[in-house]
């Protein structure tokens, strides 16, 4: 048989981990991955399961060493004498290091290099999770004013710019917060209902 588990187990260490870093990614900054072919989607996890076998490598070869996995063609045989040492190798390095590799590049991208991995500032701000006084300035010229804290959301890239505001305030002609509406539950607005955000320091 050509195509045999040897074959599918070979080509998952080149695709699964590239996927699992991928998702992990995608998790932490919004990415728009629509926009690519199916092809360069396939080599993209390629590339990043290259890396996490780079990585990796001394760990893989003193196990294919130790096990001979290669050497004598033996994979099969290997799993069924020792199926649970073979899932706990398998998940340990082609599913669990990738998330691992990937939460630490996206942390020291954050924590050390200037530029913002995010495409847009909207993104950038609200991912440090503020908890602040918003004035949204409505297409009529009119003014919504609450406060974004824990349990408010807003859309990310590629998605339009909607946002929920858990609390709404009443506001004068001025913008200035009076006070909490009663009865509130939040407020949703649509990114084409509204021309622009200001946000201020939040004090009970």
């Amino acid at each position: 048989m050509i195509f045999d588990f040897n074959n599918l187990f070979f080509i998952s260490m080149f695709v699964i981990p590239g996927v699992i870093s991928m998702k992990t990614y995608d998790y932490h900054i919004a990415n728009d991955r629509t926009k690519y072919s199916a092809t360069h989607l396939i080599l993209e996890a390629i590339m990043f399961s290259i890396i996490n076998m780079s990585l990796l490598l001394p760990i893989i070869l003193v196990i294919i060493n130790t096990n001979n996995y290669i050497s004598n063609n033996n994979l099969n045989s290997f799993i069924a004498r020792h199926p649970i040492l073979f899932s706990v190798n398998y998940v340990v390095l082609f599913a669990i290091c990738p998330f691992v590799w990937t939460n630490l590049f996206v942390f020291a991208r954050k924590k050390f290099f200037k530029t913002s991995p995010y495409k847009m500032a909207w993104d950038h701000y609200f991912s440090q999770e503020p908890v602040s006084f918003v004035l949204v300035h409505l297409n009529d010229d009119s003014m919504i004013g609450g406060v974004f804290a824990d349990k408010s959301k807003v859309n990310d890239y590629p998605n339009s710019n909607d946002i929920y505001i858990e609390e709404q305030w009443e506001v004068d002609d001025n913008g200035k917060f009076i006070k909490k509406l009663d009865l509130t539950d939040g407020v949703y607005i649509k990114s084409n209902e509204y021309k622009y955000l200001e946000f201020f320091e939040y004090t009970e």
